[in-house]
């Protein structure tokens, strides 16, 4: 359960229900204890670890081992606690937080996806969409094609939709303002 609320908290996202493609499988709120009974040291350091992690996420070399080191703390210490609270061995936690920038940077940029996965942590292009494919269901592009596209639309259009809305929105104010 701990794991759960650890994992909800990170932000990170399993896709192991294969009925959900583009977006990973959510945490039942029910089960969730709430944040106050969770003890305050456990979650300072799933914290921490994620901030040393965010803080390297480009580096491509980096490591537990250097984790570790940056946290004062043995290999084992980490691998144990990290997968006790998350469910997460700490290179599968560094994959998953590389895994959630790329998918930021895909909605958010037009980068090309090599550079993308340059950006994120991946020397290698190719493993990067091996990786991808199998947390996701679908290669990068894809996924931008699918979920980006179908959200985010033109922003010519969202304009001219907004200010329609508004316009119609206004002149129904003034109507009811004259009468």
């Amino acid at each position: 359960m701990l794991q759960q609320v650890y994992s909800k908290l990170a932000g990170l996202q399993k896709a192991n229900d294969s009925s959900v493609i583009i977006e990973p499988k959510h945490i039942g709120e029910e089960n969730l204890p709430s944040i106050a009974e969770i003890p305050a040291l456990e979650n300072k350091f799933v914290k921490r670890v994620r901030e040393e992690i965010e803080n390297k996420l480009s580096d491509e070399a980096y490591s537990v081992e250097q984790l570790s080191r940056n946290l004062f703390l043995s290999y084992s210490q980490v691998h144990r606690k990290l997968s006790a609270l998350t469910g997460y061995s700490p290179n599968q936690y560094i994959r998953a937080l590389r895994l959630q920038k790329a998918v930021d940077l895909l909605k958010t940029t037009d980068d090309s996806v090599s550079s993308i996965s340059l950006a994120c942590g991946f020397s290698d292009a190719s493993y990067f969409g091996k990786v991808f494919r199998q947390e996701y269901g679908m290669t990068a592009q894809e996924y931008r094609g699918r979920v980006v596209r179908r959200w985010s639309g033109s922003l010519s259009d969202v304009r001219c939709q907004l200010s329609g809305k508004i316009s119609i929105t206004l002149k129904a104010i003034r109507h009811s303002a004259i009468q």
